[in-house]
């Protein structure tokens, strides 16, 4: 009776060795899984202005192309190892205003975000606007300047700036998701979210906003995006509420 006692037991240990072994491989495979499906989302920033074009100059002499390849430097660099994140510029070089979103479409990216600084003849203006798409009516549509040109099935391309028309509802829903996790990371910036016809966003094929973060032309403004832990705060901001996006879209 002993010997089978020791020998149930030791058989129940193994079993329960086995079960246990079975488990973690399940939860491992699940959260390689998971890790896999996260990598394959795509995100393309896009740093404002560049080269030549510099964008906005503040009263201190910043100017807005170097704070937009800042700051999406630090936003490629949060989602390391998470997602993917591709920038329509990496140095200080001029990207034609289509090839921008192009590059987005091409890359089948899941978010396109382009990174501004806003500049105003009122140094009261200040504060982060981010802004969606809106079409404008037929009277004031603008189009890219090249022709629609038909695909190799015989289906016409829609129109470069309709593209963006079916997301604007997702591009209300990023946008507003970026405004809250800003808000949790720093309470230094008002906030605004806006529809606007912009061209960059037009033609992008998947949900995409414009984020203008801070007013150069307001010293107050332009005082806080030289501080790096500012930028950092805001980086750290716009990336959650990507992620936020995805989550919601996602369940």
């Amino acid at each position: 009776m002993g010997e089978r006692r020791k020998l149930h037991k030791c058989t129940s240990l193994l079993t329960l060795i086995i079960f246990l072994s079975i488990f973690l491989l399940l939860i491992s495979l699940k959260v390689k899984a998971k890790q896999r499906d996260s990598r394959s989302k795509i995100i393309v920033i896009d740093p404002g202005h560049g080269g030549y074009d510099k964008g906005v100059s503040g009263t201190g002499g910043t100017l807005e192309k170097d704070v937009a390849i800042a700051l999406s430097l630090m936003i490629a660099d949060n989602f390391s190892g998470e997602y993917t994140a591709k920038l329509t510029r990496t140095d200080d070089y001029q990207v034609a205003l289509f090839d921008r979103t192009a590059m987005a479409n091409q890359s089948n990216a899941d978010i396109f975000i382009s990174v501004h600084t806003c500049g105003s003849f009122l140094h009261s203006a200040r504060g982060i606007m981010i802004y969606y798409f809106k079409k404008l009516d037929e009277n004031g549509t603008v189009e890219a300047p090249f022709s629609v040109t038909p695909l190799q099935n015989g289906i016409i391309q829609p129109s470069w700036n309709s593209l963006q028309e079916s997301y604007r509802e997702a591009g209300k829903i990023l946008a507003e998701s970026i405004k809250e996790s800003i808000l949790r990371e720093t309470k230094l910036f008002d906030i605004k979210i806006q529809e606007a016809p912009l061209l960059v966003l037009g033609g992008a094929d998947m949900p995409a906003v414009l984020i203008e973060t801070g007013c150069l032309t307001n010293p107050g403004d332009e005082k806080k995006l030289n501080n790096k832990k500012t930028l950092q705060a805001v980086s750290r901001g716009i990336s959650k509420g990507i992620k936020k996006y995805f989550l919601m879209v996602t369940d």
